[in-house]
């Protein structure tokens, strides 16, 4: 894949405690969720600062995705991420801050992760 997008390299990733899921289901979430903001040009002269897991906020809805998106699991990641005077994308401001931006990814039967939507 080619890096057209943000820059993840000084990203923060937090994994909190979860009974629902294991460390590695988490982290390969997040690794999915880099890996598009590194490589898509929506997030072009953007900086990805932090990335985590927060169990009460994501198993309020993770039924809910699942369902909407037809898969047996969903998982919500919230994002920070500075966006540049140089961005392109027309949802995104210039020179902005984005806080608790939501990504929702799925998966059945074990498998990857789909990064499904995101946005705020």
């Amino acid at each position: 894949m080619e890096d057209n997008g943000g820059d993840v390299s000084k990203v923060t990733k937090t994994i909190g405690d979860s009974t629902i899921y294991t460390t590695e289901d988490i982290e390969s979430a997040m690794n999915t969720v880099t890996s598009y903001f590194r490589t898509t040009k929506d997030f072009q002269d953007c900086t990805l600062t932090e990335l985590y897991y927060d169990e009460t906020m994501s198993s309020e809805k993770s039924e809910t995705l699942a369902e909407q998106y037809e898969a047996e699991e969903a998982i919500l990641l919230l994002s920070s991420f500075d966006v540049g005077a140089e961005n392109k994308h027309s949802g995104l401001d210039a020179n902005r801050t984005y806080n608790n931006f939501k990504w929702i990814l799925v998966r059945s039967n074990g498998g990857a992760w789909t990064l499904e939507t995101w946005g705020y």
